[in-house]
């Protein structure tokens, strides 16, 4: 605690305006405003099995994240330590408990996911393992991680990696173990929901707290049922034709927009913040990997024969 304290206040003795603004920049590709967009151009338009992979190491990470702070319940470094301060404009992207660190985990999942694909290109490795250092370093030198924070999330990111990698070796082995990996996957989801509703909290905690975990969960289920659907009746084939894969991306993310936002008061409101979050984040993840697929391989069936499966 000590060493985590003596790290951020040499932070904050550095800082500038231009400081400032470069990290707030960089700790957005630690955020899904950027990372999810990223993989949707990987699954509509490069490579299915890569995004798979990126989506199941993206998603699983922030649950166990998010089930490691719950569990732990650390304060965010400016409450226990009331003298420190945070660059202005980083506390909307700080909700919920300090550690381990989200940003860091989807850093790591997803550019980290790239680098283990990638395994055999230097340069994407050399990439990867800048962008993880800069988002886990922006959450440290913003003020609202701890260096603890950050290094526990690139060491549980690592592994979950490692055993994504095995585990898709495993899954595509036979249809009897994809089987068994769905079952399995409902069990630890359905675990993650009851022990984020019932799980011991301090008295007044708000379910803001709650319904963030249960975001990541829902989005999780969405892109399991998505999964399971394309692979069994859809079948499509990336778009990859310049004009197509541009209408594609940017039809397919003013989707995303519209559930995000548009049906978030709804849902809310009729549902509670509980379940609309949930729901709403599991269409997400359904309309990314299952629906919207399927619609525009619909659409372009006729026009583009490389969209639909084979």
């Amino acid at each position: 605690m000590t060493a985590d304290l003596a790290i951020l206040q040499s932070f904050e003795s550095i800082r500038t305006p231009l400081l400032d603004s470069f990290f707030l920049f960089i700790t957005r590709f630690g955020e899904e405003i950027i990372l999810l967009p990223l993989l949707c151009v990987v699954y509509w338009c490069f490579n299915k099995r890569q995004a798979i992979f990126l989506a199941f190491t993206f998603m699983f990470g922030l649950i166990v994240n998010h089930a490691l702070k719950i569990t732990f319940m650390i304060p965010r470094p400016w409450i226990r330590w009331p003298d420190l301060s945070i660059v202005d404009g980083a506390a909307g992207s700080a909700t919920g408990y300090s550690f381990p660190s989200g940003h860091t985990a989807g850093a790591v999942s997803a550019y980290g996911g790239m680098a283990v694909w990638y395994r055999k290109n230097k340069k994407i490795w050399i990439a990867a393992i800048i962008m993880i250092a800069l988002v886990g370093l922006s959450r440290v030198y913003l003020g609202v991680h701890t260096l603890t924070d950050v290094m526990v999330s690139i060491l549980i990111g690592a592994f979950i990696l490692w055993l994504a990698h095995l585990t898709l070796a495993w899954v595509e082995a036979s249809p009897e173990n994809e089987q068994k990996f769905v079952w399995i996957m409902v069990l630890l989801l359905i675990a993650a929901v009851a022990y984020t509703l019932f799980k011991p909290y301090p008295v007044g905690t708000d379910d803001e707290l709650k319904a963030d975990g249960l975001k990541t969960i829902g989005a999780l289920c969405g892109m399991l049922i998505g999964w399971r659907w394309e692979k069994r009746s859809i079948r499509f084939n990336p778009v990859q034709s310049f004009l197509p894969a541009l209408i594609v991306v940017l039809v397919g993310l003013a989707g995303i927009f519209a559930i995000r936002l548009g049906l978030k008061s709804i849902l809310n409101q009729t549902l509670g913040i509980l379940i609309g979050n949930f729901l709403r984040y599991f269409l997400i993840g359904f309309w990314i990997i299952g629906l919207y697929p399927f619609l525009f391989s619909q659409v372009f069936k006729q026009h583009l024969p490389s969209v639909h499966g084979k």
